[in-house]
């Protein structure tokens, strides 16, 4: 009973966890003014990455307890793998269907990205490799795993709902990743399934963005 109650996470570990964060998130203001803000917003992703990693083993929780098992693992990475095709699938076909009746889906999902070169490699490391990681790591390896004692379910939609509405404002594209990676999570027990969709999702944004703004592929887009 002791063992199968450490590798659930508990309600404890779970505010920790978010006080923490919180905590995080509110000293990262004191850095100096003069940092990239993609820089600090790189140094505080792994920080947290590391605070909850060491909570986890504060806490005596297994890896297992927040999907980090080497047991789930390959599991994990074929699920993210699977994800990721289905997941361009249904893109490229709501695309298509957005293009059938007249509407340019590109500027449906365009993410401004930084002028300069140096930015733009931060932003593609922070937001496409580093922000998935700890966005993974909280939202699905502690929310949805301490929520799944409730059922599939109420973990699914949680965990998820507060996935979308702590990226202000909420757009649709994170309501429906946040379901994916949530079912994704669920389905393998692996957090790397999630983080795999989660990343390949971003840098596929991120590139289209980029490319659209290049002149040779705008004027083929916006002839």
């Amino acid at each position: 009973m002791t063992e199968n109650r450490r590798t659930q996470l508990d309600a404890i570990t779970l505010m920790l966890a978010l006080i923490l964060l919180l905590i995080l998130e509110y000293t990262a203001g004191f850095l100096p003014a003069d940092w990239p803000g993609l820089l600090k917003i790189s140094l505080l992703r792994l920080v947290q990455c590391s605070v909850l990693l060491g909570l986890l083993y504060f806490r005596k929780h297994p890896p297992l307890s927040a999907g980090l098992s080497l047991k789930n693992l390959e599991k994990g990475i074929k699920t993210g793998i699977l994800g990721c095709f289905f997941m361009g699938v249904a893109a490229l076909s709501a695309g298509l269907a957005l293009h059938f009746y007249g509407i340019n889906p590109l500027p449906l999902i365009h993410v401004h990205l930084p002028d300069s070169t140096t930015n733009l490699i931060l932003f593609f490391i922070a937001g496409g490799l580093i922000a998935p990681v700890a966005e993974e790591l909280f939202f699905r390896g502690f929310i949805f795993s301490y929520l799944k004692k409730y059922g599939f379910i109420p973990a699914l939609l949680i965990s998820t709902s507060a996935f979308a509405i702590l990226h202000s404002p909420p757009q649709p594209t994170q309501w429906i990743g946040g379901l994916v990676f949530g079912l994704a999570y669920g389905l393998s027990g692996s957090l790397a399934a999630p983080v795999i969709i989660h990343a390949c999702g971003n840098l596929v944004l991120f590139s289209l963005s980029w490319m659209t703004a290049q002149p040779f592929f705008h004027a083929l887009i916006y002839p």
